[in-house]
């Protein structure tokens, strides 16, 4: 039974520093993230600041078209704005993968696959003790109505053993 404890303890002991340890990496990773968004941040402000440029020059252009009510312009207009609004959404795609890679680069990733491994792992170990504890259970209620009655006052029996033996514990050694 010793035995069994001190390895329980020792398990337990290794999964608390274990989670420690990747509390630590985490809180790492995360500074780092915090730290690569915002050069990320600092490094696409001028990109930003084009496209708003280019975004007030199609609110102009398409104002100037529909005053203007010349169709073959229009027409023209149109098919440039559609052009603009096509690279506009690639330099945004260009921007959100720019940012993906800089806030999940592989350090990051291998913190992650790290936790989520070590969790998968606990995971796995306390589901099957819940399945032996569920197994007793379901032989415990399969013995019928009579195995409970035994079973509590088999409980009674050795709780009275257990006061006995205190109370000749005390009687041996008073102080």
């Amino acid at each position: 039974m010793n035995v069994e404890n001190e390895s329980l303890s020792s398990k337990l002991d290794w999964i608390e520093n274990t989670i420690r340890a990747q509390k630590k990496e985490l809180s790492k990773a995360k500074h780092y993230m915090t730290s690569v968004r915002q050069e990320l941040a600092n490094d696409n402000i001028d990109g930003f600041e084009e496209i708003y440029k280019t975004m007030n020059v199609m609110v102009e252009l398409i104002s100037d078209v529909i005053l203007s009510k010349e169709l073959h312009r229009f027409d023209v207009f149109e098919k440039y704005m559609e052009t603009l609004t096509t690279s506009l959404t690639l330099k945004l795609s260009v921007l959100d993968a720019t940012i993906h890679l800089k806030t999940y680069d592989k350090d990051t990733v291998r913190a992650l696959q790290v936790i989520r491994s070590s969790l998968e792992t606990q995971h796995s170990e306390i589901k099957a003790k819940i399945d032996e504890i569920e197994s007793k259970m379901e032989a415990y209620h399969s013995q019928g109505p009579d195995f409970k009655e035994i079973a509590i006052a088999y409980a009674q029996v050795i709780s009275k053993i257990k006061d006995t033996k205190e109370h000749i514990a005390r009687i041996n050694n008073p102080y």
